[in-house]
């Protein structure tokens, strides 16, 4: 039998899920979905070494309100996007890989994503082959995946 909020409930002060048709198995898994969605982008957006908090809370808050252009069917492939483009970056930074490029190694890190929904491998643009150009192609990645969630929330 169907439980409503078994995996997270939203807060007290949160008035977006009153209705009783958020009670609905429909309504409901989509409504949990959306609240695990912004408790991940929340993770991701606090206790990153080095960010000041005041900039982490602006960071925080403009994720969540990107988050809330892109309609709720193609979230996940938003967030698994940008978490593809997050590890490939992370890749880029481990002591092995770091290592290679010093030692002048031919060696590149992709960020590609396949998409359930369509079968179809994507180059996200997040290609680097060396350390000089891993934060310029970082944010270009990222741009890109904004722009093409922000041209979705326009059509």
């Amino acid at each position: 039998m169907f439980q409503p909020w078994s995996l997270i409930k939203p807060s007290d002060n949160d008035r977006r899920f009153t209705g009783s048709d958020w009670e609905l198995p429909s309504f409901n898994i989509l409504a949990q979905a959306f609240l695990l969605t912004e408790q991940w982008w929340h993770s991701t957006t606090t206790d990153i070494h080095g960010l000041a908090h005041s900039n982490a809370a602006i960071a925080d808050f403009v994720l969540r309100q990107w988050l809330d252009t892109v309609a709720p069917e193609r979230r996940i492939d938003a967030l698994c996007e940008l978490n593809v483009i997050e590890q490939a970056l992370n890749a880029c930074q481990t002591t092995v890989v770091q290592d290679a490029w010093g030692r002048g190694q031919s060696l590149t890190v992709h960020g590609w994503f396949y998409g359930l929904a369509n079968g179809l491998l994507q180059d996200l643009k997040m290609t680097v082959s060396g350390s000089a150009e891993m934060t310029e192609t970082y944010d270009r990645a990222i741009g890109a995946v904004q722009a093409r969630y922000a041209a979705d929330a326009r059509d």
